[in-house]
């Protein structure tokens, strides 16, 4: 499985095999061997390729087809990383969401927004404070 995968993710990158080498700082001939099955990359080498081509060394030896790296979770926003989003919107913008917002409005938005955010630090400091 190793030998295809690799071929494949070296095309898919449109390297030649004498550039993908060459970022894994190995001989050309020691990968060429790698991709027809002659010779098995050591431990290093095989992580050096899993980090260049990003994924899993379980699925470059085949033990999946999910080839995301274990470990790499796509990070999502807190409700803070949210509510700063949308009050550097307002402060920047008359509309929110295509609707035009007249100054009152967007006043009390901001304050709102401004509000809940101290909520979630004061929640989140004393959640911190329970494991301490």
């Amino acid at each position: 499985m190793l030998p295809q995968r690799l071929k494949i993710l070296r095309k898919q990158n449109n390297w030649t095999q004498l550039v993908t080498a060459t970022k894994l700082n190995i001989p050309r001939g020691t990968y060429a061997h790698y991709e027809i099955g002659k010779r098995q990359p050591d431990y290093g080498t095989l992580s050096n390729i899993a980090d260049l081509y990003n994924v899993s060394i379980d699925y470059l030896i085949g033990r999946t087809d999910n080839c995301t790296p274990i470990g790499q979770v796509k990070k999502t926003k807190g409700i803070d990383e949210q509510i700063n989003d949308l009050l550097k919107q307002l402060e920047e913008n008359t509309t929110l969401n295509n609707s035009s917002l007249d100054e009152e409005t967007k006043r009390i938005l901001i304050k709102m927004l401004n509000t809940t955010k101290e909520i979630v630090q004061n929640t989140n400091k004393r959640n911190n404070n329970r494991f301490i």
